[in-house]
């Protein structure tokens, strides 16, 4: 299997995992300090719903950060609704 492929397999699976949470659970503290459930599925998702020219922007707006620049993108991304949030999970850019 590629990369590639493990990656898109990845992605499909936190989408059904989405789809199947409530608001509650969505919202409820990750393992990743001050981020919900839903930012850090954001997270993975950014680099299909930002893209690397979206990435390089935003990381210029954060004067290089990259922790800040991540951060940013994810709790953006966040505002998506979920059912959006999952199809571009399972959509290959």
């Amino acid at each position: 299997m590629t990369v590639f492929a493990a990656t898109a397999r990845a992605r499909r699976s936190i989408a059904d995992l989405l789809v199947s949470l409530d608001d509650a659970q969505l919202a409820a503290p990750s393992l990743c300090a001050g981020w919900s459930v839903k930012v850090v599925a954001a997270h993975v998702a950014a680099a299909v719903v930002v893209g690397s020219a979206g990435f390089l922007r935003e990381l210029l707006r954060q004067r290089g950060n990259g922790h800040r620049t991540n951060t940013v993108l994810a709790r953006r991304v966040a505002e998506l609704p979920t059912a959006v949030l999952a199809g571009r999970l399972t959509t290959r850019k």
